[in-house]
């Protein structure tokens, strides 16, 4: 019955391991794979001025995920609602640096921070 236990117990444990390594690799994929799709609808959306610009913005929102509290898909979702909203590709790094960091002094959604961002540059005509 001991021996069982022990057995039971180790089995248990070697699932689990399994698991936390299967839980560890599928991570990193998941998170490249929604950056990729954010990045998909960034090039969707901007006007780059030269072909070089995708990959320039690409290389700065993975850069300003080091000093900024975003994961890099949310950074390139703002980047894409600058797009939408019309911002210069050589603003869509100015726009998204400052909407991030409002959308985390504020405690809001990226999403509604862009929001906000867009009313007040149309309510105080902003380019």
């Amino acid at each position: 019955a001991k021996q069982l236990s022990t057995d039971r117990s180790n089995l248990r444990s070697g699932a689990l391991e399994t698991l936390a390594v299967g839980v560890t690799a599928a991570l990193p994929v998941k998170l490249a794979i929604d950056y990729e799709s954010a990045m998909a609808d960034v090039k969707k959306v901007v006007n780059f001025d030269t072909p070089e610009g995708f990959s320039t913005l690409s290389t700065e929102i993975l850069e300003l995920t080091r000093t900024l509290p975003l994961a890099a898909s949310d950074l390139a979702a703002i980047a894409a609602s600058g797009g939408q909203l019309g911002i210069a590709s050589k603003d869509i790094k100015l726009f998204t640096t400052n909407i991030a960091k409002m959308a985390t002094a504020f405690d809001m959604s990226a999403e509604m921070g862009g929001d906000s961002m867009a009313k007040l540059a149309n309510v105080y005509q902003i380019p």
